[in-house]
């Protein structure tokens, strides 16, 4: 088997798919969103993180930086929450008018709303 850092193994003599072979930052950002489906955080955003610092000029940047937030607020808890807010805030100030600002600025307010209502005082 072949391995190389941040990209799944392929047994050797297994041939990538022609979609593979040219868009491998396509390739990295569809696993990275599966490993996320499969609650692998760590994983998802190892192969986004090499995604962003690889191919600068992607159509999926804006994507991989959704799914580094997504990632961090599906992991949840208080350091997971605020990782997601730092995450969207940098996704809306590199991507202003994309869609994918829309929905960090979305997942920016859910988090808030969530935070506002564990800080109200038990009545």
């Amino acid at each position: 088997m072949v391995v190389t850092p941040g990209v799944r193994a392929r047994p050797q003599g297994a041939k990538a798919s022609q979609g593979e072979a040219q868009q491998p930052d396509k390739t990295l950002y569809d696993t990275a969103v599966s490993d996320i489906q499969r609650k692998r955080f760590i994983e998802a955003r190892m192969l986004l993180s090499t995604l962003i610092n690889t191919y600068d000029s992607s159509e999926f940047l804006a994507k991989a930086h959704l799914a580094v937030a997504e990632s961090w607020y599906k992991q949840g808890g208080e350091r997971g929450l605020a990782q997601a807010q730092d995450e969207c805030r940098q996704l809306i100030s590199l991507y202003p008018d994309g869609p994918e600002a829309k929905a960090g600025l979305a997942m920016l307010q859910e988090i808030q709303t969530a935070e506002r209502g564990k800080a109200a005082p038990a009545r």
